[in-house]
């Protein structure tokens, strides 16, 4: 636990200090603090042994270790069965170093690399420190066991700040690497162009659309399986993800506490936004989205994949977080509201990682 703790308040004190810096507008200062941020968060992921996070040994190192014995990037991706991003990632890595730590480092790099660059794009709005506090409470961990999508994830919070901020073609290129890390990536852009659309006006129509989304998501809950067994009939996904899907259909155990300290986190935006009578169309956006994913979440009891979907919306409560600390002008309200964010993530952390060994990711153990 020392090992996360020491972590957790060195890259805290490196986003504070980013966010100090942005006062002034040193963009040169914030580009060190959040790069030496990325390179602490990187270092404890590539120093871990493999046994921590179930999926390195599931994927990783058999991948890593393959990728090893191949002269042509094509002969390894015909065996390999994972997303080509990932592919070409081990592949370029397996060819520079025998040492798998170099690819976890890489990995974790590449998940929080994209988040910290959307929010340097966007600093005038965002909070480094918030956003640090809800990723390594919430994401951090679970980003050592769930590599891929935590990375298809990232690139999904960093192609829809630029989409905003009209750097677009940049954004497709995003997207592009998102879905190529993952294919629910494709899912995760669906959800928000369904939630934006619905948010583009304000009115009678506009709460009428949004009872039919709550609803349609409901069906999509019960109808999973068999929506994605149609579209692999159809040949637009191939049989191998949708044999992981109806490998699934048995679902997860709902466990009570993680959903009440996800809830928590998830809602502490909207709680505050009543409390202060904040006002913002971005963050109600995401609120939105947000609500949609946790009634999302409830689908594992019946299949357990539903969860990949799910986790491109609970990212977008990193810029919703970050978005919404910035707006809070008395600094009196911002600290409440950081110290509230800690405790929530933070509880998050000890009792889903460490209390409950969610994702093999505790006790931490080295790899030398």
């Amino acid at each position: 636990m020392t090992e996360y703790i020491f972590l957790f308040v060195i890259v805290g004190f490196l986003s504070a200090m980013a966010d100090r810096m942005q006062i002034n507008n040193h963009k040169n200062a914030i580009k060190f603090f959040l790069l030496a941020a990325v390179i602490a968060m990187s270092f404890l992921a590539g120093i871990r042994a493999d046994s921590i996070g179930t999926d390195v040994s599931f994927y990783a190192k058999p991948l890593f270790d393959r990728a090893r014995s191949f002269k042509t990037f094509h002969a390894f991706y015909l065996t390999a069965n994972i997303d080509v991003g990932y592919a070409i990632l081990v592949y370029i890595v397996s060819k520079m170093t025998t040492e798998l730590g170099v690819l976890l480092g890489i990995s974790q790099a590449l998940v929080i690399g994209p988040i910290y660059l959307g929010c340097y794009i966007k600093r005038k709005d965002m909070s480094f420190l918030a956003l640090t506090i809800l990723y390594t409470g919430w994401f951090y961990c679970y980003s050592f066991n769930i590599m891929r999508q935590s990375i298809a994830c990232a690139f999904f919070i960093l192609t829809i700040i630029l989409h905003d901020q009209k750097i677009k073609k940049v954004s497709i290129l995003t997207m592009l690497v998102s879905i190529s890390f993952h294919i629910s990536a494709i899912c995760g852009f669906l959800l928000l162009a369904i939630v934006r659309y619905v948010d583009r006006r304000k009115d009678s129509i506009s709460i009428l659309k949004r009872v039919v989304v709550i609803c349609m998501t409901y069906a999509f809950i019960f109808a999973f399986s068999q929506i994605v067994t149609l579209v692999a009939n159809l040949g637009l996904i191939n049989a191998v993800y949708a044999e992981r899907v109806y490998n699934s259909r048995n679902g997860q155990e709902i466990v009570i506490i993680e959903f009440v300290l996800r809830a928590l986190m998830v809602f502490l935006v909207p709680l505050f936004e009543v409390l202060f009578k904040k006002n913002k169309q971005e963050i109600k956006q995401y609120s939105f989205l947000e609500l949609i994913n946790y009634i999302l979440s409830f689908g594992r009891a019946i299949n357990s994949y539903i969860t990949r979907i799910v986790y491109y919306g609970n990212y977008c409560c990193l810029i919703s977080v970050a978005e919404y600390c910035r707006m809070i002008k008395r600094k009196s309200n911002r600290i409440v509201y950081v110290a509230i964010l800690a405790i929530i993530s933070y509880a998050y952390w000890y009792v889903v990682y460490v209390k409950m060994q969610w994702h093999e990711v505790y006790p931490f153990i080295t790899r030398f």
